[in-house]
């Protein structure tokens, strides 16, 4: 007896240890991502900004009914409750240490990457190659930007979500089990509410019941999908509707203007895989070189042509899975707009089936008939990645090093400019950061938010002409930023001209309800003005906001209150 528990212990034991080894891998690849800092691509507004949001467990239900980027405006709308509800949870449990949310970065990416090895084992592949290829997807270059870059995590998210209900759909389809079924559809929806393009596996599963899962018979059981499908798509488009109204909504590809630019981003996204260098924090494809594409591109196709055990099938749904989560159908509204938008985290999806590519392109057969050779191959091929990885990921430090590769490799990119000169500016460097707003606006005059910063250097130089000329050039390109009136509200209040001052901050709170600095604004002005009415009020929407009064402020307001005011 004591002998066959043993041997239970030894066999269970066993069967975790690849996903124990995944997660070592990602934990020595990634632990010093723990000491690096925010990016301010995005996380300064989702995170930094929304603090005072975020730390409130009474707004989880709000969650559900706001754009991510909230109060900020897009071109398009970003619903993603479960992101937020992970910077919420970071956010009570570490502030705004950074180092937390880097940490959850990380475990994100070890349970995406068990679950890849997971999904692969479903597939049907073995131990071994399956083992080798999620090693291969746990360190490669061109997945880092979602574990080293703090709002990457949305495509670990969805990763995660996708991975864990294909497993579940896999597993009904075999058995009919109504728990496969439920699990299926719990994790799908979560996936959209992580992420639009999560609507992709609808296609992805018609794909594998007409291929892989055909033989056990699927009509019926895809007639089941559809329902649960439909129902859940039509719950999450209810409650997308209802939270971004006016907001930009879900548009479809104008073919006859992207399609010329769609195919080179995919074949550069392909170079990325195969031969990953040309990384880049904000590539566009003007600053993107497609020759390692085109040759990586080459090769994959070689190595299926010359494979002797690919299964056709398996193959459809590999090169199904990879181009059908790759292709940015939800993005592309148009010619212009689809340039900028191929940052390299969109590959941590597609990627899991690549890797399906990857073991039909004969790798399969080659790790299980080639001994200690293929193995030792195969580890050198993950440790190169791995060294590409761990240098690479120091790009994603700080915000100055994430910038400053962003103008480095895409020098035509007016927001890398535009940011790097608000880092600039952050970092006291105003000569720096004057001439990077400029060379942002010499590449886009309509770039958002860089006529806003530029009057914020001429606004604190004097230059109070200048300055107000940005801030008019903003509101006309970007008239929902309620920052712009703040500061143009600021700038006339310096020049004493107090009743467009008064306008100007009323205006930045009919966009924002909640803007801080208006409110704080607004009650420094009424105070002055001895209309104490007016001045509690706006100290109590700063109360609401946890925001602490100067003891010296409050006396002044009650002084005025006594003395008349009204």
């Amino acid at each position: 007896m004591k002998k066959f528990s043993l041997s239970i212990v030894s066999r269970s034991s066993l069967r975790w240890l690849p996903y124990a080894g995944i997660a070592l891998l990602v934990i020595l690849l990634y632990r010093k991502t723990i000491l690096f800092d925010f990016s301010y691509l995005d996380d300064n507004v989702l995170i930094i900004n929304c603090f005072n949001f975020l730390k409130d467990a009474s707004n989880v239900i709000r969650v559900f009914t706001r754009d991510a980027f909230y109060p900020f405006t897009n071109p398009v709308a970003y619903y993603r409750p479960v992101l937020t509800l992970s910077f919420m949870a970071d956010a009570k449990l570490f502030g705004l240490c950074p180092s937390g949310y880097h940490s959850t970065n990380i475990f994100l990416h070890i349970i995406a990457s068990c679950l890849v090895y997971a999904f692969l084992r479903k597939m049907g592949y073995d131990k071994m190659p399956s083992f080798l290829v999620t090693c291969v997807f746990a360190v490669h270059p061109a997945v880092s930007q979602a574990v080293a870059w703090i709002p990457g995590r949305n495509d670990s998210i969805l990763a995660c979500c996708i991975l864990a209900s294909f497993i579940a759909l896999i597993d009904f389809v075999k058995t009919g089990n109504r728990k496969n079924y439920a699990w299926h559809l719990m994790f799908f929806t979560l996936a959209l509410f992580t992420k639009e393009s999560a609507l992709a596996l609808i296609p992805l599963a018609i794909v594998y019941l007409c291929t892989i899962g055909k033989k056990d018979d699927p009509l019926k059981k895809g007639r089941h999908l559809f329902y649960g499908w439909g129902a859940v798509a039509l719950f999450w488009m209810y409650l997308r509707h209802r939270a971004l109204k006016d907001a930009a909504q879900l548009s479809t590809v104008d073919f006859d203007k992207s399609a010329a630019l769609i195919m080179p981003a995919i074949i550069q996204y392909i170079g990325k895989v195969i031969v990953p260098v040309n990384l880049s924090v904000t590539p566009i494809l003007v600053d993107t070189s497609l020759l390692y594409g085109y040759c990586a591109a080459a090769l994959l196709i070689a190595l299926l042509l010359r494979s002797r055990t690919k299964d056709p099938a398996l193959m459809i749904f590999g090169l199904s899975w990879f181009l059908i989560f790759l292709f940015p159908f939800l993005k592309c509204s148009n010619a212009g707009a689809i340039v900028s938008d191929f940052s390299e985290h969109r590959l941590y999806l597609p990627l899991a089936g690549f890797a399906i590519v990857m073991l039909e392109s004969g790798m399969k057969r080659s790790v299980k008939i080639g001994g200690i050779f293929v193995l030792a191959i195969s580890a050198l091929v993950v440790t190169v990645l791995a060294a590409v990885t761990y240098r690479h990921i120091d790009t994603f430090r700080d915000r100055v090093s994430f910038w400053e590769n962003a103008v480095t490799h895409s020098p035509h990119s007016p927001l890398a400019h535009r940011v790097l000169g608000g880092v600039y500016q952050m970092e006291g460097r105003s000569a720096e950061a004057m001439a990077e707003f400029r060379t942002s606006i010499a590449l886009d005059p309509q770039e958002p938010f860089v006529h806003n910063m530029l009057g914020k250097i001429y606004m604190s130089e004097g230059r109070f002409v200048e300055a107000e000329k940005e801030y008019g050039k903003e509101a006309v390109y970007n008239p929902l930023l309620g920052e712009t009136y703040v500061n143009r509200g600021t700038l006339f209040y310096k020049q004493k001209k107090m009743e467009e001052a008064e306008i100007s901050w009323k205006k930045a709170l009919e966009i924002d309800p909640d803007d801080i600095n208006a409110h704080k604004n607004l009650a420094i002005f009424y105070c002055e003005q001895k209309r104490s009415k007016e001045t509690l009020y706006h100290i109590g929407r700063l109360r609401d906001k946890g925001v602490t009064i100067p003891e010296e402020f409050l006396n002044k307001v009650q002084e005025t209150a006594r003395s008349g005011g009204s």
